[in-house]
């Protein structure tokens, strides 16, 4: 309760009286003051508060070397301070007591935040922070009491930060993100050693951009700049901020993360006419598309309803663009449109670069005139096809007689004709050749040098004649080293089989007649027998004197020698008997067959020894009036040496089926292509490196095979494919001859 001093007295012994007039009216004055005076004394002391009057720099939190203000507010001011010193407010910062300076004669005060602090929270200010000397005014001591102050949010404290400095370009962009360049600031700490790309992480919600690099940072630094690689696609601006993992600085294991930095969809618009686009460069593989968005940089102005046409056009037909118009208003001229650029197949071998401009066609703004250049889009096309060579699989010349030199002709092509130059080397002679080089032919080597556009080429092998009897003779031309990087050998079709057929024939011996044996059977599938099929030879005469007799010779016990591979197959006659007869009692033909078994193999092709017939003699019974005389007919024959048109290989590989059952380019990879073997097993160890592909096709390969264990006579293939074709192909399995039991490479027959 508050009580009202009575008035004060005035006797004589204080010196003055109030009896005159002018005496009470000063006394009553003088009572008037000091009733003022002692109502203020015994008046309550004002509510204080304090608060914080500065802002972090940041605008996050405060740092080392910032300062920190905060504030005793009362309605009274301080004139004196009661005793030496300063005062000071204490401050809570995360957890610790911080004292700010208050100086003597005034409540500011101030702290000068040091690296170890920390506060994630935000300051606060107990209650009653106050340390020191009272403060005082004319009226008295003021109290420094006051209430505390909660945890600021606006107002929290990381001593040790990392800030981004600056970058390189100054701006950022989609487009110039990748290989820019973040410079990385630390205060109140350095870097450790080791520092790497792994002591950084980028904070941001663009994908597609990683650090690339990080300079050279020591121990003790305080700045390292990071190198960006990017393939970021935005449709609005977005923003990057950098986190340096604890371990890379000295100061803590706290890690530290950058304030952002903005990475603009599009460069910075101008005041003046134009456009701005999200990319200046794409880059296309045949085939395939990309766009850009667009913006005008100004505001077209009000009344332009009709719009701003802005043309886009290619300087090359390579590359197709859609939309070909984009119109831009008041309203819309800062909502991004978007063009498409295609990259044709062309079928060229060639990269090409086309530019896209951009340019004013329809103005409806004295700024916007029609023909006003706008920045355009280069557009890089990556070529993706691939020219062939191949070389014809056989080519065939008789040998000649001695000091003939004939020539085995291969023609190499190359498919498609290749836009710029391209080259291949050949070479004669390789495993399996029976021809020796330097007595059956000449050996030679070469590079093949094709024009733009050229497609095919001839390589010659001279062959050496003579007139020895002999079987006939082989030698391969193999393909190697194309040139340019697109240029490539199509695959199993880089070697030439070149056969070098002997024309140097024995004498007959046929009772002096012209009698000969011939195999009159062709391999069903073009290229040799195969388990199960018939060969079918005859001995006859060339030529004759028409038939005479009707009496019938035996042939059922007799049988032909055939030489398959070394060793001895006997073929039985297909008639028992032969009802016409030549005047000259010799039989005109008698045929025999032979069925290949799966162990049968002849690379060289099926010979026919001398004399080859045994067995039932041959006899002819000739009338002669009412009686009859039997005669013996001459079996002799020439040899017929090794037929290259009649190869033997009685094991065989086959395609048994597919999965899907009809192969297309879109559902090759992944496909499975069963292999079935006829007269051989699989051997241990088989891989997908067991198996080639035969095929024109390109980026088709073995991914996997089935588990195969010896003896297994089926292994199933799974393709690898990125194949792109343009018409059907085909595609056949070579097993190679390591991985089954047989002889030689098998290869399957194709399938489309």
């Amino acid at each position: 309760m508050f009580v009202t001093p009575p008035p004060p007295r005035f006797s004589a012994g204080s010196g003055m009286t109030c009896r005159s007039r002018l005496a009470r009216t000063r006394c009553a004055l003088l009572a008037a003051l000091l009733l003022a005076i002692a109502t203020l004394a015994a008046a309550p002391a004002a509510a204080q508060t304090v608060s914080i009057t500065s802002t972090p720099a940041n605008g996050r939190h405060y740092i080392a070397g910032e300062v920190i203000r905060t504030r005793f507010n009362s309605s009274r001011t301080p004139l004196i301070i009661g005793g030496a010193g300063n005062n000071t407010m204490v401050l809570n910062i995360g957890g610790t007591n911080r004292f700010a300076d208050c100086g003597r004669g005034g409540f500011n005060c101030s702290y000068t935040v040091v690296a170890a602090d920390s506060d994630a929270n935000g300051i606060s200010i107990p209650a009653n922070s106050i340390r020191g000397p009272n403060w005082r005014d004319g009226g008295g001591v003021i109290s420094q009491n006051h209430p505390a102050l909660t945890d600021q949010a606006a107002h929290r404290v990381q001593g040790r930060d990392a800030a981004i400095s600056s970058t390189t370009p100054a701006a950022l962009t989609e487009d110039n993100l990748n290989g820019a360049m973040i410079t990385v600031t630390l205060t109140g700490t350095t870097f450790a050693s080791g520092v790497t790309t792994a002591s950084f992480q980028l904070v941001t919600t663009m994908t597609g951009v990683t650090i690339d690099s990080v300079s050279s940072v020591s121990s003790g630094d305080t700045t390292a700049t990071l190198t960006l690689s990017s393939t970021a696609d935005i449709s609005a601006d977005a923003t990057l901020a950098v986190t340096v993992a604890g371990a890379a600085h000295s100061g803590s294991s706290t890690a530290l993360t950058t304030g952002t930095v903005t990475v603009a969809l599009y460069p910075p618009l101008s005041a003046g006419p134009g456009a701005s686009t999200d990319a200046l460069s794409l880059s296309l593989n045949e085939g395939t598309a990309d766009s850009w968005t667009m913006v005008l940089t100004s505001n077209p102005g009000t009344g332009c309803t009709a719009g701003v046409g802005i043309g886009v056009t290619s300087d090359t037909p390579s590359v197709t663009l859609s939309p070909a118009t984009l119109t831009f208003t008041t309203t819309n001229w800062s909502t991004k449109q978007t063009v498409t650029a295609t990259a044709i197949e062309d079928g060229n071998l060639v990269d090409e670069t086309a530019t896209i401009s951009h340019t004013v066609t329809a103005a409806c703004a004295s700024d916007y005139t029609t023909g006003l250049s706008i920045a355009g889009v280069t557009v890089s096309v990556n070529d993706n096809d691939t020219a062939l060579f191949s070389i014809n699989a056989t080519a065939s010349v008789a040998e000649g007689g001695a000091g003939d030199t004939p020539t085995l002709d291969f023609t190499v092509t190359l498919s498609p004709a290749a836009s710029v130059q391209a080259t291949v080397d050949y070479a004669t002679g390789g495993s399996g050749d029976t021809a020796v080089a330097g007595t059956d032919y000449t050996a030679t080597t070469g590079t093949l040098t094709f024009a733009a556009g050229e497609t095919s080429k001839t390589v010659s092998v001279t062959v050496s004649g003579d007139t020895d009897i002999e079987p006939d003779e082989t030698v391969r031309v193999t393909l190697s080293n194309p040139t340019p990087s697109d240029v490539a050998i199509a695959t199993g079709m880089g070697t030439g089989i070149g056969t070098i057929t002997d024309d140097d024939a024995p004498s007959p011996n046929c009772d002096g007649g012209s009698c000969t044996v011939t195999i009159t059977s062709t391999p069903a599938n073009g290229t040799h027998y195969v388990a199960g099929e018939t060969i079918t030879t005859r001995i006859g005469r060339l030529g004759g004197n028409g038939l005479s007799s009707t009496t019938p010779v035996a042939f059922t016990m007799s049988r032909m020698a055939l030489d398959i591979g070394g060793v001895t197959r006997q073929a039985a006659p297909t008639q028992a008997v032969v009802n016409a007869f030549l005047a000259d009692l010799r039989p005109r033909a008698v045929d025999f067959s032979y069925t290949v078994v799966a162990t049968d193999y002849d690379a060289d092709g099926i010979s026919i020894p001398m004399n080859s017939i045994s067995g039932t003699t041959w006899l002819s019974w000739v009338s002669q009036g009412a009686g009859g005389f039997n005669i013996t007919l001459n079996r002799d024959h020439a040899a017929l040496p090794a037929q290259r048109t009649h190869r033997v290989i009685g094991y065989s590989a086959s395609i048994s089926s597919t999965t899907p059952a009809a192969l297309t380019e879109s559902n090759l990879n992944g496909a499975t292509v069963t292999v079935a073997l006829t007269g051989v097993t699989f051997e241990s160890g088989v891989t997908a490196a067991s198996f080639e592909l035969v095929t024109t096709m390109t980026g088709v390969t073995v991914g996997s095979i089935s588990s195969v264990s010896s003896g297994d006579t089926s292994a199933t293939l799974t393709l690898a494919s990125t194949a792109d074709i343009a018409a059907a192909s085909t595609l056949a399995v070579r097993v190679l001859a390591a991985a089954h039991s047989g002889v030689p490479d098998l290869t399957t027959g194709t399938v489309t």
